[in-house]
């Protein structure tokens, strides 16, 4: 039996969303004339590590992408991820416990 691994569950739409995150810190870089080399650098990581950042590699951590952003200014987008105020789901299901049962 094959084993099975968290990245096989994840949809194609969430890849999509981690190639335009990856996509997107490339073009902060380029916009700032800065090789790839500098920003590994700068972000304290290996230039193999920035690279799979902006490669958008599943594998890499996320303190990898947040140091990045970081030093781009942009971390403060990362408050929005899987905001409460997003997650319509969650908030159907707060709302279902809140509801006062009915008796009888």
């Amino acid at each position: 039996m094959a084993k099975k691994r968290y990245i096989d569950s994840i949809s194609l739409q969430a890849l999509q969303h981690l190639n335009l995150l990856a996509h997107n810190i490339r073009e902060a870089r380029e916009a700032r004339g800065l090789s790839i080399e500098q920003m590994a650098e700068r972000c304290f990581m290996s230039k193999n590590t920035y690279q799979a950042v902006e490669n958008g590699r599943l594998e890499t951590g996320m303190g990898a992408y947040l140091s990045v952003l970081d030093y781009f200014g942009l971390s403060d987008s990362v408050a929005d991820v899987a905001a409460p105020h997003k997650d319509e789901e969650g908030r159907r299901l707060r709302m279902m416990k809140r509801q006062p049962r009915s008796s009888g």
